[in-house]
């Protein structure tokens, strides 16, 4: 019987080993255990791994004992982490540079003005062979003009050449002119007309006497400058001819009376530098004293032979007071 009892305490001593060796550590990490022969059983629990280092590699086998403890490390996932000049970095693509643009070439006209800039007179008037003779003697004469001008040297122009300049001045102002408005100017109901700029006006307090018995009242006599008008050669005189209308409106801007002047010729052996109107009315019948307005319309109709213009005209307006028939005419309060 205690051999017996005996027995069964050596098995119940070697279980409590074997459980021992088989519970897991702590920490959740699986471990096993045995030890060598002679050595008493002790359990010692493995270091728990860092938190920011890996665990360390698992110690090699000792093939020198039969007995060994290892301990397994549970898998642990790692992160890469790059540069931050890695991160930063971008691919950027850019278009391949366009070739610069060819450079235009030199117009003949800018080409003749640097030679005559540079008195080079005579590489200036082969520039400008490409244009009409006209038009060609006319760019030359500019030209050699302006480059006197910007050097201050025009006083140093001889007078032939000065009234060369001059006789392509007025043949270009003769070209511009159809291109600019038509105008009037210096308009004003005048006493006598001498000729252009020649003319005495009527004191401005003057009232014009009206007419009486179906009869037309006092004289009017009307002074007007006409500027921008053209001419053109007809066989071998020059020609302008205007068209003129006039319209009198009362205070209230009603018309009253219109006449129509019909066309005017003038001929000429030089092309015509100025041109002024004489026209000359009388306050027409019927019509009651009181405050008016005298419109006058110039068209001109000038035939062009060159290029087809239209037609331009220019107004001008002059007030005037109609007194009763009879009354003494008003004094001019200046002395």
């Amino acid at each position: 019987m205690r051999r017996q009892l005996a027995h069964f305490g050596t098995i119940l001593r070697l279980s409590a080993f074997l459980l021992a060796g088989c519970l897991s550590r702590q920490d959740g990490t699986p471990s096993i255990w045995t030890r060598p022969q002679g050595t008493p059983a002790q359990v010692t629990p493995a270091p728990p791994p860092a938190e920011t280092t890996p665990p360390p590699p698992a110690p090699m086998p000792d093939h020198s004992s039969d007995y060994q403890a290892r301990v397994v490390a549970p898998a642990t996932q790692t992160s890469m982490t790059l540069d931050p000049a890695v991160t930063r970095a971008r691919v950027e693509i850019k278009p391949a540079l366009e070739p610069p643009p060819l450079p235009k070439p030199e117009a003949p006209l800018v080409g003749a003005m640097r030679c005559a800039l540079e008195k080079h007179p005579e590489e200036a008037r082969k520039l400008l062979d490409k244009y009409d003779k006209g038009d060609r003697e006319l760019l030359f004469a500019l030209l050699h003009l302006t480059a006197g001008v910007g050097e201050r040297e025009i006083e140093k122009l001889s007078p032939e050449q000065v009234g060369t300049a001059l006789d392509h001045l007025a043949t270009l102002s003769t070209q511009l002119r159809r291109k600019v408005p038509l105008s009037l100017h210096h308009a004003s109901f005048c006493q006598t007309i001498e000729g252009y700029g020649r003319y005495e006006r009527v004191p401005p307090c003057h009232e014009f006497q009206a007419g009486c018995e179906g009869r037309s009242g006092e004289r009017m006599q009307v002074y007007a400058e006409v500027r921008n008008f053209t001419s053109r050669l007809v066989r071998d005189r020059y020609e302008t001819v205007l068209e003129s209308t006039l319209e009198v409106r009362d205070a209230q801007r009603r018309n009253v009376v219109t006449y129509n002047l019909g066309r005017s010729v003038d001929r000429s052996h030089s092309p015509r530098q100025d041109y002024f109107l004489n026209i000359q009315m009388h306050v027409p019948p019927r019509v009651p004293p009181g405050l008016y307005t005298l419109w006058v319309t110039v068209r001109d109709v000038t035939p062009e032979t060159s290029d087809k213009v239209a037609a331009r005209q220019a107004s001008c307006s002059l007030d005037f007071t109609v007194c009763p028939p009879g009354a003494s005419p008003r004094r001019d309060p200046s002395p």
